[in-house]
């Protein structure tokens, strides 16, 4: 027996009134507590994700989607209303029959986004705690110039 793998997205949909519904209050409320339930779920999974969705069916059944991916992973509730309620104005005044909202691309792998104050920079010569003295000095002085790993030592 395998474990299942993880999911690739985690959504949430509601079916409004067959006919439609035009109201533009009602479908951002709708879209609101939808974004809520999907971003709940997917810290409940200890999930990152980097794509916000949108699922928007017209009658009788047209489905359209639209997505927008983000720029990293991310955990935030509020980006992902923002983002899902801006998708949404594409369709504002046309009847709506149902309604979701998915989060995709998930990463579980990177449990905790780590603030930038974190990160090492980049060029390690000019990092007083990445390398020993010596290698420091050595790389300082031969900026210009090819250096063997003999050098080093």
């Amino acid at each position: 027996m395998t474990p299942p793998d993880d999911p690739k997205s985690i959504s949430k949909e509601t079916s409004l009134d067959p006919e439609g519904v035009t109201d533009s209050t009602v479908k951002t409320e709708i879209v609101r507590e939808l974004a809520g339930q999907v971003t709940t779920r997917a810290s409940s999974k200890n999930a990152l994700y980097r794509t916000v969705g949108i699922k928007v069916v017209q009658p009788p059944f047209d489905v359209n989607t639209r997505e927008r991916s983000l720029s990293g992973p991310v955990q935030d509730e509020a980006l992902v209303e923002t983002v899902a309620l801006d998708l949404l104005g594409e369709f504002e005044t046309v009847p709506v029959r149902k309604l979701g909202v998915r989060v995709s691309n998930l990463s579980f792998s990177e449990r905790e986004q780590a603030p930038l104050t974190e990160w090492e920079p980049a060029d390690a010569a000019s990092s007083s705690t990445a390398l020993p003295e010596h290698i420091r000095r050595r790389l300082s002085e031969q900026r210009d110039q090819q250096a063997t790993l003999d050098e080093f030592w």
